[in-house]
């Protein structure tokens, strides 16, 4: 959906449809990552700037749906967590993988407050930082704490260009879409970084 769809969307209906369409569209891209809420919370700084929508409403509508979704994904990774069947523990691949996942998850508590807080800057992602912080066993009242800066800063920042740029709404709009393909770029170095670290490590613990 372009950004001119979505401002075309959101103007055909009541203003409480509008801020409820902001808030679920927050919220879906937390569960649904490949959703762009981000395109939707641009199409918002339209309407404050063009339409006369509250500025205080819209980003709070947006802000509530991002820390909802965040709040949902966190109880679905302790959901996981304590799910865990004792039956599959007992089938020897399930038992690694999972062990390996602990693993994982005990690594990301360490620095769990810095992925939070900056959670909202790494599209695609977001949501399953929430899971591992549930999985992890985080304090749930620091988690939404660091969720909430981190949705303010985004939230301030997306909607502030966009009022800023105004009618050049659709270069802002090609301007987050090259800031997320150079975060995924960034990101698919890191791990192939990180993959070649494991291997040239565990070559050498079996010689």
């Amino acid at each position: 959906m372009t950004m001119a769809e979505t401002i075309q969307i959101l103007t055909q209906t009541h203003e409480w449809v509008t801020i409820s369409i902001l808030f679920g569209s927050a919220l879906l891209e937390y569960l649904f990552p490949p959703f762009p809420g981000d395109t939707v919370t641009l199409a918002g700084a339209v309407l404050v700037t063009a339409f006369d929508y509250s500025f205080p409403v819209v980003f709070t509508a947006v802000l509530a749906g991002s820390l909802v979704g965040s709040a949902l994904d966190y109880w679905i990774g302790t959901l996981v967590k304590r799910r865990t069947s004792s039956r599959l523990l007992r089938m020897g691949v399930v038992r690694k993988a999972i062990e390996g996942a602990d693993r994982a998850v005990d690594a990301f508590a360490r620095h769990g407050d810095a992925y939070i807080a900056i959670n909202r800057f790494l599209p695609g992602i977001r949501g399953f930082l929430f899971v591992a912080a549930g999985m992890a066993g985080m304090h749930f009242g620091r988690v939404m704490f660091f969720a909430a800066l981190s949705a303010v800063a985004w939230n301030l920042l997306v909607i502030g260009v966009g009022m800023l740029v105004g009618a050049g709404i659709d270069d802002v709009e090609n301007m987050f879409l090259q800031y997320q393909r150079l975060i995924w770029f960034v990101m698919t170095v890191v791990v192939i970084f990180l993959i070649a670290r494991w291997c040239i490590r565990r070559r050498k613990w079996k010689k």
